[in-house]
């Protein structure tokens, strides 16, 4: 559950920080050879909203919502732990059906701050492959790293 409640879609939507984790969102879909990359943040203590996006469809997935107790980024939100989901397990639909791009793999690895789950980073299908692997992870928890370390900056500087 989020306990930092200033740390939400919009919140991470206000320049400059939002134009500091577009940019690690770039970086870790290209590192990943990715077609997107995605920050979900909670909206309350049941659904995930897409923060910030970066792919084809960035300003559709960033109005799409999930909730946490049915979909692959809520279970890693209320774990605190990675998921690599490959073409034959389950995913939830609603984005796929709002963007028309289905999703054949997955990485998702939880944002914390201050040890509480704010958010999770979310990459999906790898380039020329059927799915992520154990490197992949890897890169996805660093550039996870770099958008806690990031969104700490920020939130401490609003609290002055």
């Amino acid at each position: 559950m989020n306990t930092v409640p200033d740390v939400d879609a919009a919140f991470c939507r206000r320049t400059p920080l939002a134009t500091r984790l577009r940019r690690l969102l770039a970086d870790a879909a290209r590192d990943l050879r990715a077609a997107e990359s995605t920050l979900w943040t909670y909206a309350d203590d049941d659904t995930l909203a897409a923060a910030l996006n970066h792919g084809p469809n960035a300003s559709v997935v960033e109005a799409q919502s999930v909730s946490v107790a049915e979909s692959v980024v809520g279970f890693v939100a209320m774990q605190g732990a990675s998921m690599v989901v490959g073409p034959d397990d389950w995913q939830n639909p609603t984005v796929m059906r709002a963007t028309g791009t289905p999703v054949t793999a997955m990485i998702a690895v939880p944002v914390s701050l201050g040890g509480d789950v704010v958010g999770v980073l979310s990459v999906i299908n790898p380039a020329g492959r059927a799915r992520f692997g154990a490197e992949d992870l890897a890169e996805a928890a660093w550039y996870a790293f770099l958008v806690e370390a990031v969104t700490a900056h920020a939130a401490a500087a609003a609290r002055g």
